[in-house]
């Protein structure tokens, strides 16, 4: 298959140049201190400051090049095969409130885009889900049925002018598509312009107390903040609610391609066969479809596989023979699949937490900001009890879940902290990184392409797991819990927050 892929992972929004901050700041004491400098972060610390508050933004590395940067950017509340299961397993009432808590995101999205002219290629669209096989039509029926039972839009369809072959399909009309780096480019400014104190490059390692909260940094300095919002995509201190054991972390991947095939308006999701994730997206001037998918537990999976399985798909189904970028994101999701979002837990009122998105970040930023804005105000915000981290939500099929990844857990602690085979790390090649077993025990070795090697303890310090190599991302990364280091040992993705140590 004549294919031509970038060697390197890049995601197409970040090539959207946003300013830096220094990792040095003066404030000592803020009202809200907000970790994390992905679109979460920056809505929380926005809609905070708009109240009046003064604001502290903390990233341990660039705003926006996270899960935000390395999205596929689809505004919709029709996240994937939601409802049906949600009336199933939790009710109606839970349904339609899941669904208008993230309808009223979406036009929230399009009041602020519109209110400030923001720039950031925001368009209207169909969102669609789609069936390739007559299983997966019949299933497309039940969604269907729920939509009408809880009275969402939609429209169920066996036939149509698709892109790929379509049994059937079911669209969600009024959602959206956009750039996010354009969009928290916007944000950036306006924090500027409300006196938001921003800083880069500093890692929040612990937080401590109430009122005040204290933040210890990195650098072995502390900040406290009244109100402390743990944006950081997962939790990093585990004695706090143990998310790391209720959320399933999980990697995707995408491919913008050239094509000549339109979408027609339509941001479309499979649920079955191939199950890609597909949208348009304008680059240089050219219409390029981006193609997602291959989603797979972290740590557990080649990414070059990954990678090679989406270009099959993209030239057998849209006709290219060419990526322009590739890149690929990190997702949790929560046990019962609503996101966690408020009090950390209900003994540490001070510190709100936003995690578990299901690959839903866009719509479930917004939800997240609005809620712990009206909390820290001390005003009831209508769907907070919805996605209330303390919510009773170990149903059957939860804790199935639960018992399933802690066992998942457990044999990748045991697999992953085998030894290998006794090799010397001197002999890799350049660009090769490789667990092996060396003269002083396992070692995570990659050599970069100027010659360099670097010698890590493969011990992820999150919870002793060992981390296997990542060629196509050039990572480090954990089957258990989902913490992902690059090939000097820095740490990614948490929920880790130290480096892993260098052995050379």
């Amino acid at each position: 298959m004549p294919f031509r892929m970038p060697t390197n992972s890049t995601s197409y929004w970040l090539r959207q140049a946003l300013p830096s901050f220094s990792s040095t700041f003066d404030k000592n004491h803020s009202d809200v201190a907000v970790i994390g400098g992905g679109l979460t972060g920056l809505l929380a610390a926005y809609y905070t400051a708009l109240h009046g508050k003064q604001v502290t933004l903390i990233e341990a590395d660039r705003l926006g090049e996270g899960t935000t940067g390395n999205t596929t950017a689809k505004i919709s509340a029709q996240h994937g095969m939601m409802y049906h299961k949600l009336m199933s397993t939790k009710g109606a009432d839970t349904a339609k409130r899941y669904f208008d808590a993230q309808q009223q995101a979406v036009a929230d999205f399009q009041l602020l885009v519109e209110r400030h002219a923001i720039d950031c290629e925001f368009e209207k669209q169909e969102a669609t889900l789609f069936a390739q096989t007559n299983q997966g039509a019949e299933l497309l029926q039940e969604e269907a049925e729920a939509y009408r039972q809880l009275h969402i839009p939609g429209t169920y369809a066996e036939e149509g002018d698709w892109p790929v072959p379509v049994k059937a399909a079911l669209s969600m009309p009024d959602q959206a598509q956009f750039h996010p780096v354009k969009f928290l480019a916007f944000l950036i400014s306006r924090l500027m312009d409300l006196g938001v104190t921003i800083c880069e490059n500093t890692r929040v390692t612990d937080v401590n107390g109430e009122n005040p909260v204290s933040l210890s940094l990195e650098s072995n300095r502390t900040i406290t903040a009244d109100k402390v919002v743990m944006a950081t995509h997962v939790p990093f201190k585990d004695s706090l609610g143990f998310y790391f054991a209720r959320l399933h972390p999980e990697r995707s991947y995408t491919i913008a391609v050239e094509t000549d095939k339109s979408l027609h308006q339509h941001m479309m999701l499979g649920i079955d066969g191939s199950k890609l994730s597909l949208r348009e997206a304008t680059i240089d001037g050219k219409r390029h479809v981006l193609v997602g998918g291959q989603g797979h537990k972290t740590g557990t999976k080649d990414a070059a596989e990954a990678y090679e399985a989406l270009a099959e798909q993209a030239f057998y189904q849209l006709g290219s023979d060419k990526a322009s970028y590739r890149w690929s994101a990190q997702d949790l999701t929560s046990l019962d699949g609503i996101p966690y979002i408020g009090r950390i837990t209900k003994n540490h009122p001070d510190i709100y937490v936003a995690t578990g998105y299901k690959k839903w970040g866009m719509t479930n930023s917004f939800v997240a900001a609005r809620i712990i804005t009206d909390a820290i105000n001390e005003k009831t915000h209508p769907y907070e009890d919805l996605f209330d981290p303390a919510r009773s939500h170990i149903t059957k099929e939860a804790g199935a879940k639960l018992i399933k990844e802690t066992t998942s857990d457990a044999k990748e602690f045991v697999h992953s902290n085998l030894p290998g085979k006794r090799e010397n790390p001197v002999e890799l090649q350049p660009d090769e990184g490789k667990l092996m077993r060396a003269a002083d025990g396992n070692v995570a070795a990659y050599r970069d392409e100027k010659g360099l090697l670097y010698q890590l303890d493969p011990t992820c310090t999150h919870m002793k797991c060992g981390v296997v190599w990542n060629a196509a991302e050039r990572s480090w990364d954990c089957p258990c819990h989902g913490s992902r280091f690059d090939y000097r040992g820095e740490v990614i993705e948490g929920p880790a927050v130290k480096p892993l140590a260098r052995k050379d």
